[in-house]
């Protein structure tokens, strides 16, 4: 098992604090480790997160460059949903599993 700094650093520090701050990043893993399955809209996930869509749309496309986040279009619309590359989703839920 790999440590929680090693996970956390690996996860987190690699994102530019410039696309969406930090304790975004930190509550969109928390939030696709209680959906892992699921797809959403970046409308949908700035409302759960209560935060500005334009800020969840910047963290989820610098997710996405970082192989977490999958993206679906769906009739013209994009959906987010958490990889299905199996060792960084395990990452995500075993770093929020620490966490919690």
């Amino acid at each position: 098992m790999v440590g929680s700094g090693s996970l956390t650093e690996e996860l987190l520090e690699p994102f530019p604090n410039k696309r969406g701050g930090r304790r975004l990043r930190v509550e969109l893993l928390a939030f696709w480790s209680r959906y892992p399955d699921a797809r959403f809209t970046a409308c949908a996930v700035s409302r759960a997160l209560d935060c500005r869509k334009l800020d969840a749309t910047k963290a989820l496309q610098t997710m996405v460059a970082f192989g977490l986040i999958d993206t679906h279009l769906v009739n013209g619309e994009t959906f987010y949903s958490l990889t299905r590359n199996e060792s960084r989703r395990d990452q995500v839920v075993e770093l929020v599993s620490i966490a919690s």
